[in-house]
């Protein structure tokens, strides 16, 4: 089967919390590799070169696809004054939507474990990106390089 068959990929690099407190002008992080002329254009390199490598690495878990589990889960990670990777952890997980009411033990057991299977898929390919990845572009507020924590969303789907 093919990845594209298997999952659609919701990518939308979010930065959500700038560690500073006062902002008058942000650049958020790029990939050092994106080097276009404008900010703007950095940044959509960066946010399609995310997707790229999410894209190829990613493989749907096996115990989520045959439990017919889907859903969205937020790996969160912040790239340091030096453009670095740092602090990857599960922001939001993913859940199971189906009606449990009627299932046994035994079968809520499986998928719960099938949800946990997507969460360290997310992880696995997001911490490898940090050990493999060239340094980042650090963002800066005011001219000054400062952390940034980005929120990855990533959406599971079986088409």
């Amino acid at each position: 089967m093919n990845i594209y068959d298997l999952f659609t990929l919701l990518l939308m690099l979010c930065c959500r919390e700038v560690f500073a407190q006062e902002v008058e002008s942000e650049q958020f992080p790029t990939f050092s590799e994106c080097k276009q002329r404008t900010y703007a254009e950095r940044l959509a390199c960066t946010h399609a070169k995310m997707a790229q490598y999410v894209y190829s690495e990613i493989t749907y878990p096996f115990r989520a696809w045959l439990h017919n589990i889907q859903g969205m889960v937020v790996v969160s990670f912040v790239v340091d004054e030096r453009g670095r990777m740092m602090d990857i952890e599960l922001k939001q997980a993913a859940t199971d939507s189906a009606d449990i009411s009627q299932m046994s033990a035994e079968e809520i057991a499986a998928r719960k474990e099938a949800c946990e299977a997507l969460n360290e898929e997310a992880l696995r390919v997001v911490q490898k990106l940090a050990k493999i990845s060239k340094k980042w572009t650090a963002g800066k507020i005011n001219g000054k390089a400062v952390k940034i924590r980005y929120n990855l969303p990533i959406k599971f789907t079986i088409k």
